[in-house]
């Protein structure tokens, strides 16, 4: 590559434009991931309003339907932090506990449509099944961060017994 068409300085791609541009990336997606997932679980019961839930699965899909609103919350704090140049190990930290609790919805969403016995249209089963998908997208990269900040905890002398 010629010498001229470097961005940065030469061997800092990955630190000086890639990890923050993922960064950027995994704080904007949040917003994403909560718009998808109030939609989904709105046609869930749109597609479902005839459906005798138990008393479980009803209080479940009321639960879930508060869900999304938590995700936005946190969207918008990454937003904030983004536009205030917060410290990257926050937003990072943001974006992992956003998609891991994205995870969560979509494994509580799963195993009602399970139990309940809740029938889906075709296009809510791919709704469904590409939100799982983008949630897996850069999972092994959040779970290398994930291995680190857990290590760095436990080299911590912050709560030492004595």
């Amino acid at each position: 590559m010629p010498h001229s068409n470097l961005l940065g300085r030469e061997g800092s791609a990955f630190e000086e434009i890639s990890l923050p541009m993922r960064r950027v990336e995994d704080a904007l997606a949040i917003a994403s991931i909560a718009g998808a997932t109030r939609h989904q679980i709105a046609r869930l019961a749109a597609e479902n309003k005839g459906h005798a839930f138990d008393e479980t699965s009803l209080t479940e899909l009321g639960t879930l339907a508060t869900m999304p609103d938590g995700l936005s919350a946190l969207s918008g704090q990454a937003a904030e932090g983004l536009d205030q140049n917060i410290d990257p190990e926050t937003l990072n930290s943001i974006a992992a506990a956003a998609k891991d609790w994205a995870r969560t919805i979509q494994e509580r969403i799963r195993a009602l449509i399970d139990q309940s016995g809740i029938s889906l249209s075709t296009g809510l089963a791919a709704e469904c099944h590409d939100i799982e998908k983008s949630l897996g997208i850069a999972r092994s990269a959040h779970i290398v961060q994930s291995q680190r900040r857990a290590r760095a905890l436990l080299a911590s002398s912050a709560f030492e017994k004595h």
